[in-house]
C-alpha cells in the first residue's frame, strides 16, 4: 500500500511540475562544494587529460567519486536532492531546465545501506554520460547495492553485460542512507578515461559484420525530420547501400549486438542521433560520418576526437544530390 502511495504522489508531482502552469520552480540548487561535511565525503579523485567537453565548455581535469549521506534520489533520472535543493553535480543539464521537469519529492521510502544508481535518460546519455560513471562507482565500491528506476531494454542489457544481479527497482524517489556517485559537471561529458572503461567492458565482444561501411538506419523518422535532414534518409540510405554499406537498424539490437556491429566498421555512418554514440566501442581509429541539415553541434566531433577517430560532417541536402561516384570519392 505504501509503495502505491509513494508512486501516486510522485506521478502527481510530475504532472503538476511539467504541465500545470502554477508549478513552483523556485527551488534552489546546491553544489557538493558547498555541502556540510556531515552530508558529504570525497572517496576518489580521478584525473582526466582534457580541456573541453562536447558542449564546448571548459572542464576541470579531475573527476570525483563522492559519498552523500541521506540524499533523495530519483532513480530514473539520477537527479539528487539534499535538503530540498538539487545537487548540481547530479546532472549536466542547467538547473533552470531541471526545475521545469524535476519536482522536489514530497514523500519517499528510506533505503538502508550503501547504494549507487544507473539512470535511464535514453541511449546516448546512458553510453556517454551515465555508464562510464556507473562503472567507476561499481569498481571502487563493489559493496554498493544497485538502484534503478527503469527496466528498459538498454538498462537490462547493460546489467547483464556487467553481470550484476543484485538490483533494486524503484518507480519513485527514495532516500538513501549513503549514496555513491561520480560527479557529472566536473569531469566533462566524455573523456579518455570513460572510453577506456567502455573498451574494457566490451573487450570480449567480437565483430560480426564483414562490410567496411556500416550505415545506421533510422526507424524513427519523425524526430529531427527537418533539422537533421531525415527527409532525405531513404535516398541517402540507398546510395550508401549501392556502394557496399551494411544497413543496420541499431535500435533493434541488444547493446552487445550494437557493440559487435560497431566494432566491425571501418567507416560508421549515420544521421545526427544516439546511434553515433556507438563509435565509443570501436577499439581502433576509424572514420565517423555524421549527417545532418541545420542541427549542427560539437557533440560527436568531440567524442570522435576523444576516441581517436576522424570525423566528417555532411549536409543531408547536399549529400542527397551526389552521384554514386561523387559519394565514393568523398568517402574513400
Amino acid at each position: 500500500m505504501f509503495k502505491n502511495i509513494y508512486f501516486v504522489v510522485w506521478q502527481l508531482q510530475k504532472v503538476i511540475r511539467r504541465v500545470v502552469p502554477i508549478a513552483r520552480i523556485d527551488d534552489l540548487s546546491i553544489s557538493t562544494f558547498h555541502l556540510e561535511t556531515k552530508y558529504f565525503k570525497i572517496c576518489k579523485i580521478l584525473k582526466n587529460k582534457s580541456d573541453i567537453n562536447n558542449y564546448k565548455k571548459p572542464m576541470i581535469g579531475n573527476r570525483r567519486i563522492v559519498k552523500l549521506y541521506k540524499p533523495v534520489l530519483n532513480p530514473k533520472t539520477g537527479i539528487l536532492w539534499m535538503n530540498d535543493s538539487i545537487i548540481e553535480e547530479s546532472s549536466v543539464w542547467p538547473i533552470s531546465k531541471l526545475l521545469l521537469w524535476e519536482p522536489n519529492p514530497l514523500i519517499y521510502p528510506k533505503f538502508d545501506g550503501i547504494v549507487t544508481n544507473l539512470p535511464d535518460n535514453g541511449y546516448y546519455h546512458l553510453i556517454i554520460e551515465d555508464l562510464p560513471r556507473f562503472l567507476q562507482c561499481v569498481k571502487y565500491h563493489p559493496e554498493a547495492s544497485i538502484v534503478i528506476g527503469s527496466t528498459s531494454k538498454y538498462i537490462n542489457d547493460v546489467l547483464k553485460l556487467i553481470k550484476i544481479n543484485k538490483i533494486y527497482l524503484s518507480n519513485n524517489p527514495i532516500r538513501c542512507k549513503e549514496l555513491i556517485f561520480s560527479e557529472k559537471n566536473l569531469g566533462g561529458i566524455f573523456s579518455k578515461l570513460d572510453h577506456k572503461l567502455l573498451l574494457d567492458l566490451s573487450k570480449e565482444i567480437l565483430p560480426t559484420i564483414s562490410k567496411k561501411i556500416v550505415f545506421i538506419k533510422r526507424k524513427n523518422n519523425s524526430k529531427g525530420f527537418l533539422d537533421r535532414g531525415i527527409q532525405f534518409s531513404k535516398t541517402i540510405e540507398n546510395k550508401f547501400k549501392s556502394i557496399g554499406a551494411e544497413i543496420v537498424a541499431l535500435e533493434d539490437l541488444s547493446i552487445s549486438a550494437q557493440i559487435a556491429c560497431s566494432k566491425s566498421a571501418d567507416i560508421l555512418v549515420g544521421f545526427h542521433g544516439a546511434g553515433l554514440a556507438n563509435m565509443v566501442w570501436m577499439d581502433k581509429p576509424r572514420s565517423i560520418i555524421e549527417i545532418t541539415e541545420t542541427r549542427v553541434t560539437n557533440h560527436f566531433a568531440q567524442i570522435a576526437k576523444v576516441c581517436g577517430h576522424s570525423h566528417k560532417l555532411l549536409i543531408a541536402s547536399e549529400l542527397n544530390k551526389l552521384s554514386l561516384q561523387e559519394l565514393q570519392d568523398m568517402i574513400f
